[in-house]
């Protein structure tokens, strides 16, 4: 998304969603971790979003516990 203005996205209705990840520690799994998210993306469908959860399912070791978001 960098190589579009803020203005830009916003009229082409993408809002800024923010999400918090929590994701177990590969080493010791019961224990939680939280990661903040942030990017323009379009409701409802999230691409922007979905394409970074399936990113961190594919090539990050923490497997994910919960992702909260807000649009």
């Amino acid at each position: 998304m960098s190589d579009h203005s803020e203005l830009d996205l916003m009229l082409r209705g993408y809002g800024l969603t923010t999400a918090k990840i929590l994701y177990h520690f590969p080493d010791h799994p019961h224990l939680l971790q939280s990661y903040i998210w942030q990017d323009y993306d379009i409701a409802p469908k999230f691409p922007v979003l979905i394409r970074f959860i399936e990113f961190w399912k594919t090539k990050l070791d923490g497997p994910l516990h919960s992702v909260t978001y807000m649009h």
